[in-house]
């Protein structure tokens, strides 16, 4: 899992030099909202506590050793824990990879086995880590292969909107959802002044809507006044 942000456009540029055919982008896990706005600013303060509490589960995360002889720690799923995981691999996730619709898709499919049991070790060592418990339990409990199954669907799904975004999109699909709209509710052909006039329900200028009619991946300027779109 990798944290920080990533713009749609710098994903396209790391995405580029085959990094997703040779798997590189698959091991990515994205996290891609749909419709956020800019939250309110709130007067609500984090609790005092919070800071030194979440030091402290990092403390103590960062502080397990080895095992006798500088060997690691094994821990193992319960029955119950390993037949979630099981059922996730045979009956949800293979399936998924059997009928995608190319190589890249499956490749993509195929590494949520893998993240699935990271994820169940990373919350069972987190949920520990705040527990105030001396030792880490030995056993990944049914209830953490879950959870890391459900989070492992959630990143899933995200991944499908990147792939759809590299690979399936359309240089339409790629517009900021304001521009989309206009260019959705623009008819086949149109002239200026009715471009204008439904740009400027969304909030663009005169001016920004005529520099982007010049985009001609997008539009087709078919005389004095008169474009098409182009998709």
């Amino acid at each position: 899992a990798h944290g920080g942000t990533i713009q749609p456009a710098t994903l396209e540029e790391l995405a580029k030099e085959n990094r997703t055919g040779n798997g590189f982008v698959d091991r990515l896990l994205f996290v891609w909202p749909d419709g956020l706005g800019k939250p309110e600013w709130t007067d609500s303060p984090m609790p005092d506590s919070l800071p030194a509490e979440y030091r402290e589960g990092i403390a103590r995360l960062n502080g397990l050793s080895f095992a006798d002889a500088g060997s690691p720690h094994v821990l193992r799923p319960t029955r119950a824990a390993w037949a979630a995981l099981r059922a996730f691999f045979n009956d949800e996730n293979k399936p998924l990879c059997d009928a995608a619709e190319s190589e890249l898709l499956a490749g993509i499919y195929g590494k949520f086995d893998v993240h699935a049991i990271r994820l169940s070790l990373i919350l069972h060592l987190l949920a520990w880590a705040f527990s105030g418990r001396e030792t880490p339990p030995g056993e990944v409990q049914e209830s953490t292969a879950r959870d890391a199954v459900a989070l492992a669907r959630y990143f899933r799904a995200e991944a499908e909107k990147v792939y759809h975004r590299l690979h399936n999109a359309n240089p339409a699909d790629r517009l900021p959802k304001d521009r989309q709209a206009i260019y959705e509710a623009l008819p086949a052909e149109f002239r200026t002044a009715e471009a204008v006039s439904i740009a400027a329900k969304q909030g663009m200028p005169e001016r920004s809507l005529k520099a982007w009619l010049k985009d001609r991946n997008l539009f087709e300027k078919m005389g004095h006044g008169l474009y098409a779109k182009a998709l």
